[in-house]
């Protein structure tokens, strides 16, 4: 006669490959959440540095009141945070606010932990680097968004001066 119930050695095995399989969906599960954790942290890194690079580019190449093309904001264009008297590409040089802000100094939102930063360098012909044929002088424009000390999204552009005479500027 065979017995119809399970003997306790079947029930030990059912729950070990039970709490076996629980184990590996919660590991399972984890690894997304970090995976999507880490891919939210991008896309919002890249949306602040294409906004703050967008902004930087509208501006022209020497700075429109006297016409100088130094790097970093002029006498009375920095007040903090606040980018409103920023008139040129090279007023951005070395500008970082944690948060990162809007133009006038006001955080963003859930931007905490964050840190937006600017870096412009000058290259010309006289310093052997010669990007476009008769360039003459073109600044290279870094915008970084970090946590902590963690690069979340760089994004690099090249600015000239021809880029305000073209047409319909």
């Amino acid at each position: 006669m065979t017995s119809r119930g399970l003997t306790l050695i079947e029930t030990v095995v059912s729950v070990v490959v039970v709490s076996l399989l629980f184990a590996a969906a919660l590991n399972a599960s984890g690894a997304a959440a970090a995976t999507r954790a880490v891919i939210d942290g991008r896309r919002q890194g890249e949306e602040l540095c294409q906004a703050l690079m967008a902004e930087i580019l509208s501006k022209p190449y020497y700075d429109p009141q006297t016409g100088a093309n130094g790097l970093g904001p002029g006498l009375g264009e920095a007040n903090g945070t606040d980018r409103t008297g920023f008139d040129d590409v090279g007023d951005f040089n070395g500008w970082t606010a944690s948060p990162p802000v809007d133009r006038s100094g006001i955080a963003i939102p859930n931007t905490t932990g964050l840190t937006r930063s600017v870096l412009v360098e000058k290259l010309s012909r006289s310093t052997g680097t010669d990007l476009f044929t008769n360039a003459g002088e073109v600044k290279v424009v870094r915008v970084q968004v970090k946590r902590k000390s963690k690069i979340l999204y760089e994004l690099n552009a090249v600015r000239s001066p021809a880029w305000d005479t073209r047409e319909g500027n």
